[in-house]
């Protein structure tokens, strides 16, 4: 009898290892039934997977954790696992996909995620399995895969991954807030009017809520996040520092050079050099 059943869909576009982008190596969808026990050959890769239904045992030489339904999980750790199982008597379904693991893959998400495995419970699963069934379309038609989108989804997903993983430990408003910051971010017209009235707020409560919340006012988040990003940027080489600029809200990069050396000592061009990634 069969236990198990994964449809695999590989990604169509050619492969670089040698690339700074996000690349995926395909997306599957798994069936595993009670009695399961799976075994992992590792790779230079991350996985990422949806629980829909049941749950499942992964267990490594050092630690042993469960995966149950309606979670998210990232594994990012290097080594093969010894086992992996489905618990309980009820079916498990998944659905996944794998990255391949470079330099700017790995800072990305270290910054938002920093353990090897990551285990997010979701309040709303469906949101996160559109995007996952919007990766096995995007892979499963060759004519279809378009590298740029497949990009946005991922850089979607781990937004909302985020979001969840932060949104029982600020409020209903600020979350609000933080969320239309995070999607505004290169929009250099931001402001705390803009944000305010997204979020039904006043300005004065907003920044009350940045102040309590988050011992910062809106503007200083903002310079903070739209630094942050430029740090991660810097890592790809495709990017001039202008441009970099102009995709992370910036008005000119003269006005980065200020802000990124008030706040790290150095200007984008010397972190560049000094954080540059060795081949």
């Amino acid at each position: 009898m069969n236990l198990y059943t994964e449809q695999y869909h590989i990604n169509p576009i050619p492969f670089d290892p040698a690339d700074d982008r996000i690349q995926f190596y395909c997306s599957f969808i798994s069936h595993w039934l009670p009695g399961f026990v799976g075994r992992s050959a590792g790779g230079v890769h991350a996985v990422y997977s949806l629980v829909l239904r049941g749950k499942y045992h992964v267990q490594y030489p050092d630690c042993r954790y469960t995966v149950p339904e309606h979670h998210f999980t990232i594994n990012r750790i290097s080594r093969p696992y010894l086992r992996a199982v489905t618990a309980g008597n009820s079916p498990l379904v998944r659905k996944s996909f794998m990255i391949h693991r470079n330099a700017f893959h790995d800072m990305l998400v270290s910054r938002l995620f920093p353990a090897g495995h990551t285990l997010i419970s979701l309040p709303d699963p469906g949101k996160i399995e559109g995007i996952m069934d919007t990766v096995h379309a995007q892979l499963e038609d060759p004519d279809a895969a378009d590298e740029g989108i497949l990009g946005g989804l991922f850089f979607r997903l781990l937004h909302e991954l985020h979001a969840c993983g932060k949104a029982d430990t600020h409020s209903d408003a600020l979350n609000h807030a933080l969320s239309f910051i995070a999607r505004n971010l290169a929009d250099p017209a931001l402001s705390r009017e803009r944000i305010a009235s997204e979020c039904a707020v006043s300005v004065r409560t907003l920044s009350r809520l940045f102040r309590e919340e988050l011992d910062t006012q809106p503007g200083e988040y903002i310079i903070r996040a739209r630094l942050e990003r430029v740090r991660d940027m810097l890592a790809l080489p495709g990017f001039s520092i202008k441009e970099i600029a102009e995709l992370c809200g910036f008005r000119s990069a003269g006005f980065l050079a200020r802000q990124f050396r008030e706040r790290y000592a150095m200007t984008p061009r010397e972190y560049r050099d000094r954080s540059r990634f060795p081949r």
